[in-house]
C-alpha cells in the first residue's frame, strides 16, 4: 500500500457525503514549485563549477591549502589553520557572490530576450497595414 502525503480536503461526494480526500490542485502546485527549485539548483551548480574554473580562485585555493598544512604542521591545530582558514572562507565567498552573480544576469538576459520577442510593428505591405513582431 503506498504512503501517500499531502493536503487533505473535505469534499462533497456524489452520494452527497462528506469525505476526506487528496487536494490534486495542491499537490500538482507543490510538485511543480519543487520542479521549479530543483531546476534552479541545477543552473545554479553550473555557476558554482563556472566560477570554480577561475584561475585566480584556482591559486587562492591551492594557497589556502598550503597555508593551511603548513600553519597547522608549525603551530599546531589550535593556532595554525587561521591564515588558511581564512583564504578559504575568502574563496567560498567569492565563488558563492560570482555564482550567485551570474545567475541573476542570466536570468535578466533571459528576460530581456523574451522582452525583445514581444515587439510589434506596424508595417505597410501592399498597401495594407499589417502588424509583425520583430
Amino acid at each position: 500500500m503506498a504512503n501517500i502525503h499531502g493536503q487533505a480536503a473535505l469534499v462533497l461526494n456524489a452520494s452527497r457525503r462528506f469525505r476526506y480526500t487528496l487536494d490534486l490542485k495542491k499537490e500538482e502546485e507543490k510538485e511543480q514549485v519543487l520542479r521549479k527549485i530543483r531546476g534552479h539548483v541545477q543552473v545554479i551548480k553550473m555557476f558554482v563549477w563556472d566560477a570554480c574554473k577561475d584561475l585566480t580562485l584556482i591559486i587562492s585555493i591551492v594557497a589556502a591549502t598550503a597555508s593551511l598544512v603548513l600553519g597547522i604542521k608549525s603551530e599546531g591545530i589550535k593556532e595554525g589553520w587561521y591564515d588558511g582558514g581564512s583564504i578559504a572562507f575568502a574563496v567560498i565567498l567569492v565563488i558563492v557572490v560570482t555564482a550567485i552573480s551570474d545567475y541573476k544576469q542570466s536570468l535578466q538576459f533571459r528576460d530581456l530576450n523574451e522582452e525583445k520577442r514581444n515587439i510589434h510593428l506596424e508595417v505597410i505591405g501592399g498597401g495594407r497595414r499589417v502588424e509583425i513582431s520583430i
